[in-house]
């Protein structure tokens, strides 16, 4: 029985932590259920795992559908595209097996790349080599930007399916992993036909209007402002000493960004920090409290470390710095203050 090869690249930046992370890992988790309740995909689909952030790895291996093991998806800073792209060729190269006089090899491989952001390495370089892959043409290389930074310029200059999805709902989410799981399965059937081409891309009516694919042109025609959509700033909670990420949405009319959300955080790389250019203080409203022990506030030390504080709590007004131990008093902040931001 010929195989059927299936690749899922993940972006785990920072960007996706929180709901976008999580909904990630359940769609994973949706797929391969879909999957083993399908005798045909069971038997011929493989799944391999790459993710990329900071820097790509893959996380599994290509494994049959029987003993493939959903691994947990951790954020780090950074959008590492053009890893995962080089990982995705030498995955390639080195799992297939080659048609010969003898026997056919495998199904062409299908490809599922999901991206929030926009790269932070060189990506150029891998992409032409995904291109000149010889004998090992991909089926179908689906990507999809998630959410408002997506550059799905770049996108389509990897593949020419691209969905934008600006609607990140669990529904939507769950949706389109069951959509996902429907075309494996149908690829698997070419197994049996000897059927090398690609499968029809046709979204079902319940994405239709959730879903929308952008062509090389449409992405060209709009151009990516060069402000952001979002603010990403690395915290410290007071009292956990435990990192997490503040997140900061662009305001429609103004140039101003609101606190939305912020986000617990396994670990923080060192040097994330400089990677962006600094942000005033004064271009953002309001704090999103912390994940851990939902401070309302925060204060920023001299060692350029912000941390959580209760400005209701005249307790804490008096505190040290969770990183570097520095103690000060917090009043209400103002002026130019700059604060790092970071790169999600």
């Amino acid at each position: 029985m010929r195989r059927l090869p299936v690749y899922l690249l993940l972006d785990c930046s920072e960007s996706m932590a929180g709901p976008g992370i999580e909904e990630l890992q359940k769609g994973v988790a949706r797929l391969i259920q879909e999957l083993e309740s399908d005798p045909q995909a069971l038997e011929t689909a493989w799944l391999s795992i790459i993710a990329f952030s900071g820097k790509a790895e893959v996380l599994l291996p290509l494994s049959e559908i029987s003993t493939f093991r959903i691994p947990s998806l951790d954020v780090r800073t950074g959008t590492s595209l053009g890893g995962a792209l080089r990982l995705l060729v030498k995955s390639i190269k080195n799992d297939l097996k080659r048609t010969t006089s003898e026997e056919k090899g495998d199904l062409r491989p299908l490809v599922f790349l999901f991206s929030d952001g926009q790269p932070t390495d060189s990506w150029e370089n891998a992409c032409a080599e995904l291109k000149l892959l010889d004998g090992m043409k991909i089926a179908n290389f689906y990507a999809f930007g998630c959410g408002i930074d997506a550059d799905l310029s770049v996108l389509n200059r990897i593949t020419d399916i691209v969905f934008t999805m600006k609607d990140l709902s669990p529904d939507v989410w769950q949706k389109l992993f069951v959509w996902l799981s429907a075309s494996v399965s149908a690829a698997s059937i070419a197994v049996g036909a000897d059927n090398e081409d690609g499968i029809p891309i046709n979204l079902p009516p319940d994405l239709e209007q959730k879903l929308e694919r952008v062509s090389p042109k449409q992405s060209e025609s709009a151009p990516r402002s060069r402000v952001p959509n979002q603010v990403f700033l690395h915290a410290l909670c007071s009292r956990e000493k435990k990192p997490y990420l503040m997140r900061f949405l662009k305001h429609p009319e103004k140039t101003i960004y609101a606190a939305a959300a912020s986000h617990p955080l396994k670990e923080v790389e060192e040097g994330a920090e400089s990677l962006l250019p600094p942000v005033n203080a004064k271009d953002l409203y309001g704090v999103p409290p912390c994940p851990y022990c939902e401070a309302p506030g925060a204060g920023a030390c001299s060692c350029g470390t912000l941390f959580c504080i209760d400005p209701q709590n005249e307790e804490v007004l008096d505190a040290h710095c969770p990183k570097c131990g520095a103690m000060g008093r917090f009043g209400e902040g103002g002026g130019d203050l700059t604060i790092q931001q970071v790169q999600g």
